[in-house]
């Protein structure tokens, strides 16, 4: 997706459309949280995670820039595996440590040692990379 650009940097204004639409939604989605949610399990968290990209590509196409503008270039095969790779080997090394120390008192689950050290890992990364698009879409843009 690298492609030049024409873009200009933004104005006060556009900065500060973009702020304060980060700021207001980010309070709406945190009083919710705090009053009807009271997890850390919470649905709301989902959209409080992108609220930075979704506010991004509204001032984006409010002020008539690019899909492209929003600084995004498609990564290599290598960046991929390792951007995936790092953080599930430091999930499954936390946890190895944590086991072995026995720092926290950890006991051991009713699921296989397999699910334990790969499946969680592996899929807490897929769902925390989907969280955490919406906030670097959103502070890159």
């Amino acid at each position: 997706m690298a492609t030049k650009s024409n873009l200009r940097p933004p104005s006060r204004r556009q900065a500060l459309l973009y702020l304060a639409g980060v700021l207001i939604m980010t309070i709406v989605l945190d009083l919710y949280i705090i009053k009807e949610a009271r997890t850390a399990y919470s649905i709301a968290f989902v959209p409080l995670m992108c609220v930075p990209g979704f506010i991004a590509l509204a001032c984006s196409n409010y002020f008539g820039n690019n899909f492209r503008d929003l600084a995004l270039v498609q990564p290599g095969r290598l960046s991929v595996l390792l951007a995936y790779a790092i953080p599930a080997g430091c999930a499954i090394a936390a946890t190895l440590v944590v086991i072995w120390s026995d720092v926290g008192k950890f006991k051991w689950p009713d699921q296989s040692f397999l699910r334990l050290l790969v499946f969680q890992p592996v899929l807490g990364v897929a769902v925390n990379f989907v969280l955490g698009l919406g906030g670097e879409l959103g502070w890159r843009g």
